[in-house]
């Protein structure tokens, strides 16, 4: 489990209560599957962009409310608001690529939801950046990652003009992207207490 202590005076935070490896290994399940998914298929119109969106959100926002028990006490407040933000956002999607479909719809959502989901994680990350193990401050270093290419991913689809094809393109390689990241970032800290243990 990991423990991030902080330093400067502050109060130890509280261990983590699950293995930490769990959540990025979950959260980089459905953005490989939605990212090779958008890669392979033919149509990338708004109907196919705002679905594999809500998928995204959707699992994503799922795992980081079930799994907040991975992350130390004193940031939980990250998965729950980014885990909110993005079935909030998952739902949004859903019910616009039913109801109206559209390139300005896809970009509002994607944007509005990456710059919530960002802020909450570069915030963890920056909470957590005096760490004094190698365990937590790879943690961190992780949660930097993920903001920041989110918020220039937010930048990026407030900034585009709405063209379906280019957007949904973008979903996809954010997706398989993130959830490379997150699978190698499973890996390492799964395998990290192995080579202690050695």
């Amino acid at each position: 489990m990991s423990t991030i202590e902080h330093r400067g005076g502050q109060a130890p935070s509280v261990p983590s209560d699950r293995p930490a490896w769990q959540l990025p290994a979950v959260r980089a399940v459905p953005a490989v599957v939605v990212g090779v998914a958008v890669t392979f298929l033919q149509s990338h119109d708004a109907l196919v962009g705002l679905a594999a969106f809500a998928l995204l959100s959707l699992a994503t926002g799922a795992a980081l409310v079930a799994l907040r028990g991975c992350v130390p006490a004193s940031v939980r407040r990250f998965p729950l608001v980014a885990g909110s933000a993005g079935l909030v956002a998952g739902v949004a999607a859903a019910a616009l690529a039913i109801a109206a479909p559209s390139g300005t719809a896809l970009k509002v959502v994607v944007a509005a939801w990456a710059l919530v989901a960002g802020v909450a994680e570069g915030w963890a990350w920056w909470s957590s950046r005096a760490t004094s193990g190698p365990r937590a401050r790879r943690i961190a270093a992780d949660w930097r990652f993920v903001a920041a290419f989110t918020l220039v991913a937010a930048v990026v689809f407030a900034a585009l003009p709405a063209h379906d094809v280019v957007l949904v393109g973008l979903v996809g390689a954010y997706a398989i992207i993130v959830g490379v990241f997150h699978g190698i970032a499973a890996f390492s800290a799964r395998a990290e207490p192995r080579e202690a243990s050695a």
